[in-house]
């Protein structure tokens, strides 16, 4: 297993070429927390590795601990102008508590997000979410929100306010067309639009089954090479949602997402895993996260009314969500899962009963 951390070392080195310092600890300080996971998973697995790989292992992350500890000299000797708000909060956070990545967390998307960003509605909006437990908000943008020329202040406040109560601000984009090369730019206009607002991440939900199905090699390829230029971009860590399908085996034919996504720049996936059997969820997740050490992984289920009754929790009321939480952390975040993910926040029970 631990021979696995070559994945960090090439995450590591892959934002060398760039010009900001920040960017370059960002992505090194990721690097260490990923080798750190990698190691401690080694230590507990009744498979451990011959003791001369983890020695030189260990080697590695003392090397790697050395270099970044350097950068972050560097980093936070250099005028802060340099780097953007969502840099230095990255920074701040990653070097208050250095394991805060490896919490379980519940999360939720909410792809309309106008009462969370209208003052009139966000209080109420807040305090619906105080009501659920969920931590991790993942907050999608219309066109006309984007269009709008106060977003980007809006979005800062909402994001400080978000975290001063407790809450992880995580930008949602999502659309198929930004996977063609044609359209890639848009994406990354629009990350360059937002990089000054404090979010604590970026979350991609493209599906490359979107653009069409059965899937051609070529759209797995663009898929993966647009993350790569996102994840040059953006100032923010970069997540993705994805279906399973990609991480349970290499598929023959096809680029193998789990091997490049770590050296790309991609620091976690939410695996879909539409599915009413929590067993069944659980089972998958588990084998995925054993196969893939160097990804980080969280767990995407539905909650969407629309859906087959078997691929969705629509209906559930929220302690029955809450129960089966428990449930998969129990399962899951031994083996360095990071929580669940509802989709989506419209149909979220916030009483007892829906």
């Amino acid at each position: 297993m631990v021979q696995n951390y070559r994945y960090a070392d090439t995450y590591a080195c892959g934002g060398a070429s760039r010009s900001s310092v920040a960017h370059i600890v960002i992505r090194c300080w990721s690097a260490v927390a990923m080798l750190n996971e990698m190691l401690r998973r080694d230590r507990e697995s009744s498979a451990m590795a011959p003791w001369w790989v983890l020695l030189k292992a260990k080697k590695f992350q003392m090397r790697q601990l050395l270099v970044c500890g350097l950068l972050s000299c560097l980093a936070f000797a250099a005028p802060a102008e340099v780097m953007s708000p969502a840099q230095l909060h990255f920074l701040e956070v990653n070097a208050a508590e250095p394991e805060a990545t490896q919490a379980w967390r519940r999360g939720v998307y909410i792809w309309d997000s106008r009462a969370l960003l209208n003052p009139a509605t966000r209080t109420d909006e807040l305090s619906r979410l105080d009501r659920t437990g969920i931590q991790r908000l993942y907050i999608g943008l219309s066109a006309e929100q984007l269009a709008q020329p106060e977003v980007v202040r809006t979005l800062d406040a909402v994001a400080i306010t978000l975290r001063k109560r407790g809450f992880e601000p995580v930008l949602l984009l999502g659309d198929p067309d930004w996977m063609a090369p044609e359209h890639r730019a848009s994406l990354i206009a629009i990350i360059s639009k937002l990089k000054s607002v404090s979010f604590s991440a970026l979350h991609l939900d493209l599906e490359v089954e979107q653009r069409g199905w059965p899937v051609p090699a070529k759209h797995v390829r663009e898929w993966l090479d647009t993350l790569k230029h996102v994840a040059a971009a953006s100032p923010w860590p970069v997540e993705i949602s994805s279906h399973y399908r990609w991480f349970t085996e290499e598929m023959g034919g096809f680029p193998c997402a789990p091997c490049e996504l770590p050296s790309i720049g991609v620091s976690k996936v939410s695996l879909m895993i539409y599915t009413r059997s929590a067993e069944r969820s659980a089972q998958l997740t588990e084998k995925i996260a054993q196969r893939w050490p160097a990804v980080r992984f969280r767990l995407a289920q539905s909650i969407e009314p629309q859906l087959a009754p078997e691929e969705t929790w629509g209906g559930a009321a929220q302690a029955l969500l809450q129960e089966q939480d428990s449930f998969w952390r129990a399962r899951l975040q031994p083996l360095a899962v990071g929580g669940i993910d509802w989709q989506e926040w419209e149909y979220y029970p916030t009483g007892q009963q829906l």
